[in-house]
């Protein structure tokens, strides 16, 4: 029954880092777009830097969520390891989303509230998932490699 609810967090796990890594994908096309229209011969500005930026950090991020989403339904223990820290880096942003979007000044709009807590709370919600269930314990025995057993244990069963 274990293997049966291991196999479905570790499904929906992935689930979870493949949406949150086109939710990263599609705007950096967006971005990149943008920044291909400032391009110009003068030199860079820092606007046209921090997008640059902006767009290789949300790129990274994306290429992490899909690699550690491939991995972790092979059961690598990197992958999980890789989920857990996305899901607080996940945590994070969000929370940092919700605070900026609160704390604006009170002429700002409603709108902008409501919006940053529609992308907030999913991404709190999905790093909150991944920090909890991959960190079960019949979840941990699933990734150990069978490589662990140490060797006292296997020369005293072949005996």
């Amino acid at each position: 029954m274990t293997k049966i609810i291991a196999r479905l967090i570790v499904l929906v796990s992935s689930c979870l880092l493949t949406i949150v890594g086109f939710a990263f994908a599609f705007p950096t096309l967006l971005f990149f777009s943008l920044w291909l229209t400032q391009i110009r011969k003068a030199p860079a500005t820092s606007e046209e830097l921090k997008l640059f930026l902006v767009i290789t950090v949300m790129i990274a991020l994306a290429a992490l969520c899909f690699a550690s989403t491939r991995h972790l339904v092979r059961r690598k223990t990197w992958a999980r390891y890789t989920s857990i820290a996305l899901g607080a880096l996940f945590m994070c942003l969000g929370s940092l989303i919700i605070y900026d979007a609160l704390h604006t000044p009170p002429q700002s709009q409603k709108d902008e509230d409501f919006g940053a807590t529609f992308i907030g709370l999913p991404l709190i919600a999905a790093g909150l998932w991944l920090i909890s269930f991959l960190n079960l314990p019949f979840l941990r025995r699933e990734f150990k490699p069978a490589g662990d057993i140490p060797a006292s244990v296997s020369t005293e069963t072949s005996s």
